[in-house]
């Protein structure tokens, strides 16, 4: 087994009147570093690796979100997925491959069903 290593998470361009953002990011992007089954690599604003996953597997994902805007992560946090979708469709992220992104949330449903209702 290969994993890809996980880089650090770094966070640009929150300023003071993204509170919710500010505080609750931080927590979001701990939890979701260790997905399983694939790799979303973070790039923009906030740049980092989540996930963990065998380059030599058959069945295995990777998919680079490029992060325009900060609102992205605050309407997810107070949306859960709705507000990610929404935020993708007003441009605020994109991502090389929605397929594998989409393959890789339904491999950790039950951490994401999670994190939409804690934070």
């Amino acid at each position: 087994m290969n994993p890809i290593q996980t880089k650090p998470i770094t966070v640009d361009g929150l300023d003071r009147t993204q509170t919710t953002a500010r505080h609750k990011l931080p927590s979001w992007l701990n939890y979701m570093k260790d997905l399983q089954g694939g790799v979303i690599h973070l790039t923009g604003v906030v740049s980092g690796t989540l996930g963990h996953a065998d380059v030599h597997s058959a069945d295995h994902l990777h998919c680079t979100i490029h992060v325009h805007d900060m609102n992205f992560f605050q309407l997810m946090m107070q949306q859960g997925s709705l507000g990610a979708a929404e935020s993708y469709l007003r441009s605020e992220w994109d991502v090389d491959d929605l397929v594998a992104l989409i393959r890789i949330m339904v491999r950790n449903r039950h951490r994401l069903d999670k994190v939409d209702n804690a934070f």
